[in-house]
């Protein structure tokens, strides 16, 4: 292995130009707020799929809550029917007893 020059090893540590450095440093600031309109960008997506998501959400709801009221109301309907139907049957089961007159 070899030992390196100290010229190479103090033109390492010397400083870049200044020139050199404000486009560095302009290259960083430029990536920097590309990096910060992604991130809003993408904030703004997220918020987009999660109200998307509770609109979802408050539909799934709102069928299930009218599904159950239309089974309730069947529900409802069918005992209803069943008793009256009871109802009839039990009339037309008891003895029609008329009052006549005696015929003497």
């Amino acid at each position: 292995m070899h030992r390196p020059r100290e010229s190479d090893v103090e033109a390492s540590q010397e400083q870049p130009s200044p020139s050199l450095m404000s486009l560095t440093s302009e290259a960083l600031e430029r990536r920097a707020a590309a990096s910060g309109k992604k991130a809003a960008g993408s904030a703004k997506d997220v918020a987009t799929i999660m109200g998307k998501q509770q609109q979802e959400n408050r539909a799934f709801s709102s069928a299930e809550s009218s599904e159950q009221k239309r089974q309730d109301r069947d529900t409802e309907r069918r005992q209803r029917k069943e008793k009256e139907h009871a109802r009839q049957v039990a009339r037309l089961q008891r003895p029609v007893m008329r009052y006549c007159r005696p015929l003497s």
